[in-house]
Order: C-alpha cells, then structure tokens, then sequence
C-alpha cells in the first residue's frame, strides 16, 4: 500500500499557505482532499484546488533576526 505524505502534514497544520503556478499565495485550511484536488477554506470562501496547480505549500514561516 502506498503511503499519502503529501495529505498527512496538511492535515496536522491548522492553516498553511498554497503557492500556485502562477505565484499568487493562498491562505489555506485543508477541509478535504482527494487524489486530484483539495478542498480548502480561505477568507475568500471554499475553494476546490487542483493540486497540479500548486506549486508548493508553506506549513511552517519561522522568524528570521
């Protein structure tokens, strides 16, 4: 059985940070996922995302002196 990584972090991070193809960063909490796409909540509202269309996510920002 092959293992999902990918889900696991994003479901243990109350909110992180989606970077898309094209730059733009959305605020995110994972709600659902499935094998094409993630269900997430944003201020902008509920938003299915194609996860071919994320470029990264951000689960952790530390601070930087």
């Amino acid at each position: 059985m092959v293992k999902d990584i990918g889900s696991q972090p994003l479901m243990e991070a109350k909110y992180f940070d989606a970077v898309l193809l094209d730059g733009e960063v959305l605020s995110c909490k994972l709600l659902e996922y499935g094998q094409y796409d993630l269900l997430v909540e944003t201020d902008a509202g509920r938003i299915l995302l194609p996860k071919h269309s994320v470029k990264y996510f951000v689960l952790e920002r530390y601070e930087v002196e």
